[in-house]
């Protein structure tokens, strides 16, 4: 890389490493010894305990004058992972997709590249029939993560850009599932946050069929009344999955809620397994209750 203004140098990668632009494109202001400098990872790359104990090292130097520059500072100062200074701008964009961690010290030409990363060992396989996106639950921001470390561990193309794109516009899929668990009636933030999620998916998908369904225990009591009524007022709740019937629990509060909040059953759980998922059958339901 060329020498030349520090600003100009970090801004020209960060457009070329797509920060801003791609959502796993990770870049950090730092100082070390009262110089600038700046840093690029792919997110799900870094080994972040090692990172975080290197540049924890950098920030506490006193003083660069006796370093001659990024091969002494690289020598002296980087002992904890793999690295080396690349004076090829191409060469270090394509290091830094391939799961390096890239340093630019101001004044000093080039940059240092870091060999510091981790890769996952969760496989990307998906069905190439798969039209059902899958979102926003527990670990789905780290598989996401993970998916695109793995994506970008495999195509070492500068041009490659994992971009946040508008669900009804880019994603192909024709099903949405959002799992939302996690949010207690009672944590009036978590709800604000739910009902302006709500407010998102009517604004962005206003031609779609939506469901909001809430997941009850069959063990529980008049809280469950309490529950699905902040539900209902929230998020509009379409329907109850009622779980755990196969213990000693009847579920009887899904009574009350269908006769107080007019909200149908749509699915019981008898088990753990995928198929003890089943469609509720009234009847059935009160026969077993008697």
């Amino acid at each position: 890389m060329a020498q030349e203004d520090f600003q100009s140098r970090t801004a020209s990668l960060d457009q070329e490493l797509g920060v801003g632009k791609c959502f796993d494109m990770t870049a950090r202001n730092l100082l070390i010894a009262g110089r600038r400098a700046r840093l690029w990872v792919v997110n799900g790359y870094a080994q972040e305990t090692i990172l975080e104990r290197i540049i924890a090292a950098w920030q506490s130097l006193p003083s660069l004058r006796d370093v001659a520059g990024p091969e002494d500072f690289c020598a002296r100062y980087v002992s904890a992972s793999d690295a080396a200074v690349e004076n090829i701008r191409e060469k270090a964009v394509i290091g830094v997709f391939a799961g390096k961690t890239l340093l630019v010290v101001d004044g000093w030409p080039g940059g240092i590249l870091m060999d510091v990363k981790q890769f996952p060992t969760r496989s990307i396989e998906e069905p190439d029939t798969s039209r059902v996106l899958r979102g926003s639950h527990d670990g789905f921001v780290e598989n996401l993560m993970q998916n695109a470390a793995l994506l970008r561990r495999r195509v070492r193309d500068s041009r490659l850009r994992l971009e946040r794109v508008q669900l009804k516009e880019r994603s192909g899929t024709d099903v949405v599932l959002c799992d939302t668990a996690g949010r207690l009636h009672n944590k009036q933030n978590l709800m604000n946050e739910l009902a302006k999620l709500r407010k998102i998916i009517d604004r962005e998908c206003p031609d779609s069929s939506c469901e909001t369904l809430l997941v009850l225990d069959a063990t529980t009591g008049q809280n469950g009344l309490i529950q699905a009524r902040t539900f209902k007022e929230t998020a509009g709740l379409t329907g109850i999955i009622l779980t755990k019937l196969d213990g000693t629990a009847k579920g009887g509060i899904v009574v009350a809620i269908a006769q107080e909040l007019q909200v149908p059953v749509k699915f019981v759980g008898v088990g753990e397994g995928i198929d003890d998922l089943k469609p509720f059958d009234a009847k059935e339901f009160v026969q077993d209750m008697i």
